[in-house]
C-alpha cells in the first residue's frame, strides 16, 4: 500500500540521518581520545619540564610611605628618591663585561668593583650603586647599549621636616629586625620591609604603608632569569594629617 511505502521511506531516512550523527559523534570521540594521548602520554614529560623548569619570580621595588601633615598642612614626613643600580644574573649572562663596569663608573665618578659568581641564582640580585642621582639615572639610560645589563630601580627615602619639634610624635621607620620577621611575613610584610618605630608611623603603620611594585621575571629550574615580562608600579601609601600639630 503507498502510505506503508512513504512509511517505511521516511524509516530509512530516519535510520540514515542518525547514522551519519552517530559516525561523527563517534569520529568526534576518536580525535578528543586521539588528542588527550598525544596531549598525557606523548607530551606529558615535556609538559612537565617545561612547568618545572619555568616559574614566576617577583623583583620588588619598594612603595613610598605615605605623606604625615599637619593641621595647617604643612608636610611633616615625606619621601626623597634615589636610585639603585642592579645587575641580576642570567643563565646567558652570568657575569658582566668590563666595558659596562667601567663605563658605569665614568658616569658615578666611583671605582666599582665586581666579582662574578657561578653559583648565583633567581633571587640574588648583585647591588651595585646605590643613592644614585636622578640626573646620573638618565645618564646610564642614555648608555643603554652599553649598559644593557644593569637594571635600575627607584628607592625611596624617608625625610622628617621638623624632627626637633615632633619627631617624639611622628616617630620614625626601620627595616624589620631578625626577631620580628616569622610575626610580619604572617601580616603579608617582605624582608627588607620598613616598619613604623614610634607615633604616627608606628601607630599607623599599615596605613602608610603602601603596596611593593616591580618586575615579573620568569626563571629556569637553574633559577636564571629568561625574560621580564611584566612591570607593576608600586602604589604610595594613604596620606595622614596630624590634627594636633
Amino acid at each position: 500500500m503507498v502510505w506503508q511505502k512513504e512509511d517505511k521511506y521516511a524509516y530509512e531516512a530516519f535510520l540514515k540521518k542518525h547514522k551519519l550523527i552517530l559516525v561523527f559523534f563517534i569520529f568526534l570521540f576518536i580525535c578528543l581520545s586521539m588528542r588527550l594521548f598525544y596531549l598525557q602520554i606523548v607530551m606529558g614529560r615535556s609538559y612537565r619540564e617545561v612547568s618545572e623548569q619555568q616559574r614566576i619570580h617577583n623583583t620588588y621595588e619598594h612603595a613610598p610611605r605615605g605623606i604625615i601633615y599637619s593641621a595647617d598642612n604643612a608636610v611633616l614626613a615625606a619621601n626623597e628618591f634615589s636610585y639603585v643600580a642592579l645587575f641580576y644574573p642570567s643563565e646567558r649572562r652570568w657575569t658582566m663585561p668590563d666595558e659596562s663596569i667601567r663605563e658605569l663608573n665614568k658616569i658615578l665618578g666611583r671605582n666599582i668593583k665586581f666579582t662574578a659568581n657561578k653559583n648565583w641564582r633567581y633571587d640574588t640580585f648583585v647591588k651595585l650603586a646605590d643613592n644614585i642621582t636622578i640626573e646620573e639615572m638618565f645618564k646610564i639610560k642614555e648608555k643603554e647599549l652599553i649598559l644593557k645589563d644593569i637594571s635600575i630601580i627607584k628607592k625611596p627615602r624617608r625625610i622628617y621636616y621638623y624632627p626637633e619639634v615632633a619627631s617624639h610624635i611622628i616617630g620614625y621607620i626601620s627595616e624589620m629586625r631578625a626577631d620580628e620577621i616569622e610575626e610580619l611575613l604572617e601580616q603579608g610584610y617582605k624582608i627588607g620591609d620598613y616598619i613604623g618605630r614610634g607615633g604616627i608611623e608606628q601607630s599607623y603603620n599599615k596605613y602608610l604603608h603602601g603596596k611593593d611594585g616591580g618586575w615579573q621575571t620568569e626563571v629556569n629550574a637553574k633559577g636564571y632569569k629568561v625574560k621580564a615580562f611584566k612591570y607593576v608600579p608600586p602604589e604610595i601609601g594613604q596620606a595622614f594629617t596630624q590634627w594636633w600639630i
